[in-house]
């Protein structure tokens, strides 16, 4: 009945510093690799050439209360403090951020109050990191506990300028680029040209990256790859709705066709609206077609569809291919989501801080799929700020 009690003492070097994994000053674990989550029917996009550095990061902070969340915001500023302690070099620092990033993303509990840090490099990860802990300027977000909130994903018919920072997403995340990859080679199959010359802005004149021939394919292998992106961190939508070539991603996304048959339907759609009048691809006849899976939202009426109308081919016969449908708020608003996520182009960091964003409304995030392809391990971190309180207990006030 005797409780034997046993303290360590920290392991230390001959040099009295702490000992670490290949010479590093902080104690970390083997390295290893973190698979690409590919759907089935994708290429390997790492065969051939392994994808570019990630440029961009979020670092996942949360906390039982705000007030645990910023201690541990000022606890992650000491340990940034101490990275200016000698030399580095600075590929061996953004290793070492990406680590960060990496253990604070898989071997963390999350809790309800949550931050989400994005970062390039230690500059920005310092200044995120004391406007949290000062709370100045950047409030932590409170999630409605264990419930993980609804998300509908919104598809626009237009994305403007965005088209070539999709070039960003090809180079540095794999999921992405196995897609467009497949797009693309279905598309130099039909039409006999390179759907990412187009889409990454390199057609052979302004004319031709302006022909909705080109843009309606490749906004939707773009839409394509995000939603597949999405979906290796672990994020799926209840609902979806699109506008224009929008509504094909939005449908694609429902499981209505697969990715080949509706990036033909959108090479037909689109070739009405071309220069030429040419209609290429298949007409939406020929396409073998499925219940939604999730909920989809008409954009003309803003009501869910039945299974029969998104089955019939005749309503993708008549959909208006350019009309851009009902009011967007009065549409999105049928949606019944606590979080909407727009399909928009945006580069690496877009997509970070996206996913950033949905971990502060309380979305489960699988953080491995941030990191797919990489080589990461895991380090040492900052503890949890216990916010701890006394609860003595009085003795009893003896009545004489």
């Amino acid at each position: 009945g005797v409780n034997a009690h046993v303290v360590l003492e920290g392991f230390e070097t001959a040099d009295r510093s702490d000992a670490g994994a290949e010479g590093s000053r902080w104690p970390a674990g083997s390295s290893r690799p973190v698979a690409v989550p590919l759907p089935t029917g994708l290429p390997d996009p790492l065969a051939d050439e392994p994808a570019a550095p990630r440029k961009t990061r979020f670092l996942p902070l949360s906390g039982k209360s705000e007030a645990a969340l910023r201690d541990l915001a000022g606890r992650y500023l000491g340990w940034l403090e101490e990275l200016s302690d000698g030399p580095r070099s600075g590929s061996e620092l953004e290793s070492l951020l990406s680590d960060l990033a990496w253990t604070a993303g898989i071997g963390r509990s999350h809790f309800g109050h949550r931050a989400g840090v994005v970062f390039r490099d230690r500059e920005s990860l310092r200044e995120g990191l004391r406007a949290l802990a000062d709370h100045d300027g950047q409030r932590a977000a409170e999630t409605a506990g264990e419930v993980t909130p609804k998300v509908a994903f919104a598809f626009p018919g237009h994305v403007g300028d965005q088209l070539a920072m999709s070039e960003q997403l090809y180079e540095s995340e794999s999921v992405a680029r196995a897609v467009l990859d497949r797009c693309d080679e279905v598309f130099r199959e039909d039409c006999g040209e390179s759907l990412l010359e187009g889409l990454f802005g390199r057609a052979r004149t302004a004319a031709d990256a302006a022909d909705p021939t080109w843009r309606g394919p490749a906004i939707y292998a773009l839409q394509c790859a995000l939603v597949t992106l999405w979906a290796g961190v672990g994020v799926r939508p209840q609902a979806a709705v699109g506008w224009g070539i929008g509504e094909l991603a939005a449908a694609r996304a429902a499981g209505v066709f697969g990715l080949e048959d509706g990036l033909r339907l959108a090479a037909w759609s689109a070739s009405a609206d071309g220069p030429d009048g040419a209609v290429r691809g298949t007409p939406p006849g020929e396409l073998e077609l499925a219940p939604p899976s999730v909920t989809l939202i008409s954009p003309t009426t803003g009501r869910a569809l039945s299974a029969g109308e998104v089955t019939n081919a005749g309503y993708w016969r008549r959909r208006n291919r350019t009309a851009a449908g009902r009011e967007c708020s009065a549409v999105l608003s049928a949606l019944d989501a606590q979080l909407t996520l727009e399909m928009d182009a945006g580069g690496s960091a877009g997509f970070a801080a996206m996913v950033a964003e949905a971990y502060e409304a309380g979305v489960h995030i699988d953080f491995a799929g941030l990191f797919a392809g990489e080589t990461r391990r895991r380090i040492s971190l900052p503890g949890y700020p216990f916010q701890r309180r006394r609860f003595w207990i009085s003795e009893p006030q003896l009545q004489v």
